[in-house]
């Protein structure tokens, strides 16, 4: 397992988390006042972000702005860039996190965590990939090169972590849990450290 210096070896690829929320129609109309919806009624933020040293896009879309009295759904986005500036521009995405933050509720979050360590860095995985086939005749596959892991409390699952072996040598690990809290200034970077706390275990 990597140890030293392995919060450096991270290549953070992508953080995707949704909700379906029963915003109130009057933190609805505010979002409507920052962004006016498209055609489906929908509404999308995006800024240039910092989450754990890595600079990303955020983006966010709201489905639904115009209905009101139903669930929306909320997906946050951050994918790594170079880019110093969007090619569209965006109403921030913090500025929507302000005015959701004033929902008092509680919202789980669906959350997925993609992260990459280069071949250089030798990642050793709880299980070591490949897995080499010899002893099956006939078999349609010689190589195992992905292991998905369950970690399951009680009947729920508290978290998932799927483990590939990349044709170029990277090995990729994705993560997949909930999160319960109020949506709030910050939350992407507690996600994310909840990701690579999981991913310690494993990697």
């Amino acid at each position: 397992m990597v140890e030293e210096g392995k919060t450096e070896n991270l290549d953070l690829q992508d953080v995707r988390i949704t909700a379906d929320v029963e915003v109130p129609k009057s933190l609805l109309d505010k979002v409507a006042g920052l962004c006016v919806p498209d055609e489906e009624g929908d509404c999308l933020f995006g800024e240039l972000y910092k989450l754990d040293g890595n600079n990303v896009t955020l983006t966010a879309l709201v489905e639904g702005v115009k209905k009101g009295g139903t669930k929306n759904s909320i997906t946050f986005v951050c994918r790594k860039t170079k880019s110093k500036r969007l090619s569209i521009d965006f109403i921030r995405t913090s500025k929507l996190i302000d005015i959701l933050a004033d929902y008092d509720k509680k919202v789980i979050f669906d959350c997925f965590i993609r992260l990459q360590f280069a071949r250089r860095y030798r990642a050793k995985s709880i299980v070591h990939l490949p897995i080499n086939i010899t002893d099956l005749n006939n078999s349609p596959f010689n190589e195992i090169h992905g292991v998905h892991f369950v970690k399951k409390r009680g009947k729920e699952y508290e978290y998932e972590v799927i483990l590939d072996l990349l044709e170029n040598g990277k090995l990729q690990e994705n993560i997949l849990f909930k999160y319960n809290a109020k949506i709030k200034k910050g939350m992407l970077n507690e996600i994310y450290d909840i990701a690579k706390n999981i991913s310690e275990r494993f990697v």
